[in-house]
């Protein structure tokens, strides 16, 4: 990113003038939640003529203008049960000293303070989707969850017995018929994929977990057996 338009970006033909609002109840606990634009401010000196009641002397006074219509930042107003809570997400303006001339926009997030949250909630997308596998997958192998996974993925590889994890990060696929484990990966992005959502749909028990654009990648035929997948285990785990 590299100006300060750039957060308008994010949300094309977004209506700045209106403010996103939604509200919702989780057991007992209600939540509601306020989203609106944050835009560019500047400090500058006015000069305060003097009056009447005024002293000889000119005071400067400092004021704060709006210098752009375009946001640069969001602020979230929220409340849990009875409580109130602020917080902001803001794109910086920053010029590197490796790149003179050159202004960049850095993410500044500014959470609320003295507030924990206590649901556990996970966001993916194609971008992010694979980080962390290796690590999420050991721990699902370590607590004997890997059944479902399995069962998942013969849907669509029958041939698919069990999967193994390989140092360096590797993970190793079990082959009907091929006397060697091969690496997952030359199985196709939509199995890796399925994997991926399969290993976070399990560790996010009584948790949220959000996929954007989740059919990018799968074949068509590999979305019967993960919207299955999709339903049944997370009305087991809460999820």
């Amino acid at each position: 990113m590299t100006d300060n338009k750039d957060f308008s970006y994010l949300f094309n033909g977004f209506n700045f003038s209106k403010t996103p609002a939604m509200s919702g109840k989780l057991k007992s606990r209600q939540r509601t939640l306020a989203i609106k634009p944050i835009y560019p401010t500047s400090t500058g000196i006015v000069e305060q003529p003097p009056g009447r009641h005024e002293p000889a002397e000119n005071k400067p006074i400092s004021s704060t203008i709006t210098t752009e219509d375009v946001p640069n930042g969001l602020a979230f107003d929220f409340n849990l049960d009875k409580k109130s809570l602020h917080a902001e997400v803001k794109i910086i303006q920053i010029s590197p000293t490796d790149l003179p001339g050159i202004n960049m926009g850095q993410v500044n997030v500014k959470p609320a303070s003295d507030y924990r949250e206590s649901l556990r909630a996970s966001f993916t997308n194609p971008a992010t989707i694979m980080s962390g596998l290796h690590q999420r997958l050991e721990a699902t192998l370590v607590r004997k969850k890997s059944d479902w996974i399995i069962d998942t993925l013969q849907e669509i590889e029958p041939n698919l017995p069990d999967i193994r994890l390989g140092a360096g990060g590797k993970i190793f696929a079990d082959i009907i018929g091929i006397e060697r484990l091969v690496p997952i990966n030359i199985m196709g992005d939509g199995i890796i994929k399925i994997l991926a959502i399969l290993v976070t749909i399990l560790e996010m028990k009584d948790g949220i977990f959000l996929i954007d654009e989740i059919e990018n990648g799968l074949h068509y035929t590999a979305l019967v057996p993960l919207w299955k997948a999709i339903f049944k285990i997370p009305r087991e785990g809460n999820v």
